[in-house]
C-alpha cells in the first residue's frame, strides 16, 4: 500500500495481492491497516479461494501516517493522501547495485505523480531478450543510469556491483540518510555517491522536499573537479503516448478507484523553454519544472534515447528526456529543481520570476518561492557532510 506509484525496476507501483490472500493475512494478524488496504485497494473476487478465505471482519482503519521509509531497501514514499489526485506523491530510492538479475542502476532516482499521472517518470521495463539476462542488460537504458532521473558528471554513469564470474564489489550504491514526515512537509536526503566510479563525480547528495500538498523541491549538491559538466536528467511521463502494458492496464482497471478517463488521456505534452519545462497531461492538469542554480548559469536541453530488444518483430522505441546542464565553476555546485502545478504558462513564468536561490553565508543556502497561496522559504544548513534541510 505504501509503495503505490513506486514503479521502480520490475515493480508496477500498483496494488498487490488477491482478495483471498489479503483476507487470510488480515484474519491471521488482525492488522487494521491491512484490512483498510484490502477494503480500499483490492477488488473482492468470487473464486474458490474466496470461499475458503472470505471477506475479513477485522475493522479497517486508515493509517494516520501516509508516507513511509523502507529502511532496508532505501526506498521512501512521500504523500499527503492516498486518494486525492490533486496532491503529489513522490517515490524516491537509493539502495545498492548488487542484484545482477533485476537491479537497475538508478540510485538517487525518483518518480513524481500528480492527478494520477507520473509527470516525472522512468523508462519502465525492457522487453526481455537473450541479452537482458547477462551483462549486456546494462547497455539498455531501462537498466542503466542513462534511463533514470539521476545526475551525471562528464558523462560518468553508475556501475554495477556484480558481473558474471567476477567478485562482488562491496558498497556500490547509496543510502537514505534522513527521512522526515509530518502534516506540513516530507523530506528525504540520499547520498548516491558510491554508485559511481568516483573519477568525475566526487560526491552527490540529493534532498527532496514535498511541501504538502503539491510543491516539490529537489536540491542536488554535486562535488566535482572545476569546469565539469553536470547534467540533471528527467524523463517526462507525459507527451510520450500511452506506454502502459496490457498486463498492467488490466491490473489498474481491476482497482475499485480506477479513473476510466485515463484511457483517453492522449498522452499530454511537454515543452522545453529557455529556463523551464511546461508539462500537461492532456486533461487540463499542468505542472512546471524549473531549475535554480547557485553561482552558475544553466541551460535546459531535450533529447531522446533509442531502444529496441533483440526479438522477432521488435520495434524501435524512443525514450524522450530533458536535462539541466551546468558547467561548474567551483568544486561544489548546488542545483535546485522546483516542480509544482500551475494554471498555465503565464502563471508559470510569474512564479519563476519570483523564485530565488541564495547563499546567505558560508553555511546557509535559502530557496524562496511565492505563489497565489502564499510565500515559502526552505533553509539548508551545511554540515561536515553537506547541506541538510533545517526544520
Amino acid at each position: 500500500m505504501f509503495g503505490l506509484t513506486a514503479s521502480f525496476e520490475d515493480s508496477d507501483g500498483d496494488p498487490v495481492g488477491s482478495s483471498s490472500l489479503v483476507n487470510k493475512f488480515v484474519e491471521e494478524t488482525g492488522n487494521n491497516t491491512a484490512a483498510w488496504y484490502g477494503e480500499k485497494f483490492i477488488r473482492q473476487n468470487d473464486d474458490i479461494f474466496d470461499i475458503i478465505w472470505p471477506r475479513t471482519t477485522v475493522k479497517a482503519i486508515e493509517p494516520e501516517q501516509k508516507s513511509k521509509l523502507f529502511r532496508t531497501i532505501n526506498w521512501a514514499i512521500m504523500r499527503t493522501d492516498f486518494f486525492d489526485p490533486s496532491t503529489v506523491t513522490i517515490a524516491a530510492k537509493a539502495g545498492y547495485n548488487d542484484d545482477p538479475h533485476h537491479g537497475h542502476l538508478d540510485i538517487g532516482h525518483f518518480i513524481l505523480t500528480y492527478q494520477g499521472v507520473p509527470f516525472i517518470n522512468e523508462t519502465g521495463k525492457m522487453s526481455y531478450d537473450e541479452f537482458y539476462f547477462n551483462d549486456d542488460r546494462y547497455e539498455y537504458p531501462q537498466a542503466a543510469s542513462t534511463g533514470h532521473n539521476v545526475i551525471t558528471v562528464n558523462g560518468e554513469q553508475q556501475i554495477i556491483a556484480k558481473k558474471k564470474n567476477t567478485p562482488w564489489k562491496e558498497g556500490i550504491g547509496g543510502e537514505i540518510l534522513d527521512f522526515r514526515t509530518c502534516e506540513k512537509r516530507d523530506y528525504v536526503l540520499m547520498d548516491p555517491t558510491n554508485a559511481y566510479p568516483g573519477k568525475e563525480l566526487k560526491k552527490w547528495r540529493r534532498s527532496i522536499i514535498l511541501e504538502k500538498p503539491d510543491i516539490t523541491i529537489v536540491l542536488d549538491e554535486v562535488n566535482t573537479n572545476p569546469d565539469a559538466e553536470i547534467r540533471a536528467r528527467f524523463f517526462p511521463g507525459v507527451g510520450i503516448g500511452n506506454s502502459i502494458s496490457p498486463a498492467r492496464l488490466a491490473r489498474m482497471m481491476s482497482r475499485p478507484d480506477f479513473d476510466f478517463s485515463r484511457l483517453a488521456e492522449g498522452g499530454g505534452t511537454y515543452n522545453v523553454k529557455e529556463n523551464y519545462v511546461f508539462l500537461t497531461d492532456g486533461r487540463r492538469h499542468n505542472m512546471v519544472l524549473f531549475p535554480l542554480v547557485l553561482d552558475n548559469g544553466f541551460k535546459i536541453i531535450k533529447d531522446k534515447i533509442a531502444t529496441m530488444p533483440v526479438t522477432e518483430d521488435a520495434r524501435l522505441t524512443w525514450l524522450p528526456y530533458f536535462e539541466t546542464v551546468v558547467n561548474s565553476k567551483k568544486t561544489n555546485s548546488i542545483i535546485a529543481t522546483i516542480i509544482l502545478p500551475v494554471i498555465d504558462e503565464e502563471e508559470a513564468e510569474e512564479i519563476i520570476g519570483n523564485a530565488k536561490i541564495e547563499q546567505k553565508d558560508d553555511a546557509t543556502v535559502e530557496i524562496s518561492l511565492s505563489i497565489a497561496e502564499g510565500s515559502y522559504m526552505w533553509v539548508f544548513k551545511k554540515t561536515n557532510d553537506g547541506y541538510v534541510l533545517e526544520d
